[in-house]
C-alpha cells in the first residue's frame, strides 16, 4: 500500500468508527446475503464478533505502518478460521461484506479511491490469514504493507 491508500483507510475507518455497531451488523446482513451458509459459522455470539471485527478493522488501519504489530493477531485468526474450517473462498466473501458495509455505511465518503485502498489492505489481511492457516509465512519477501508512493 502506498502513503495515499494508508491515509485513506484510516480516515474512512474514523468515520466507520461512531457508527461501529450498526456497522458490525450491516455487515453479518450483507456478509448471509452473500453466502447464507456461513450463518451457522457465526451465529454463536454476533454482537461479541460485530464488536471484534470492528476492533480488527481499526487495529488494521492503525498498524499500516507497522505490519508486525497486526502480524501475530491475524496469524491467531487465521488458526482460528481453519480450526472452523473456513474455506478461501470465504476470506473473499468477507472482504466483499466488508467493502459493501463501508459503501453503504459512509455513502459518499467512501470514495472509488478509498473502496480501492481498502482491498488493497483486505488482500494483505487475506494472504497473512491464508499463510498462517496453511501453516506458511506470507510469500511476499518485503514488508506486507509498502509505504512506496
Amino acid at each position: 500500500m502506498n502513503s495515499k491508500q494508508m491515509d485513506l483507510v484510516r480516515q474512512t475507518c474514523k468515520e466507520v468508527a461512531p457508527i461501529a455497531d450498526s456497522a458490525a451488523d450491516l455487515f453479518y446482513t450483507k456478509l448471509f446475503q452473500i453466502d447464507p451458509a456461513l450463518r451457522p459459522v457465526f451465529v454463536a455470539q454476533l454482537d461479541n464478533r460485530g464488536r471484534r471485527l470492528m476492533q480488527m478493522v481499526e487495529a488494521a488501519a492503525e498498524a499500516l505502518d507497522k505490519p508486525t504489530t497486526l502480524a501475530p493477531a491475524l496469524a491467531g485468526l487465521g488458526s482460528r478460521q481453519v480450526a472452523s474450517a473456513t474455506s478461501d473462498h470465504r476470506y473473499e466473501t468477507v472482504g466483499a461484506a466488508l467493502i459493501l458495509t463501508f459503501r453503504q455505511g459512509l455513502g459518499p465518503a467512501f470514495t472509488p479511491e478509498a473502496r480501492q485502498a481498502w482491498i488493497e489492505l483486505f488482500d494483505n489481511i487475506e494472504g497473512m490469514m491464508k499463510a498462517e492457516a496453511a501453516g506458511s509465512a506470507p510469500s511476499s519477501s518485503g514488508p506486507l504493507f509498502s509505504t512506496a508512493a
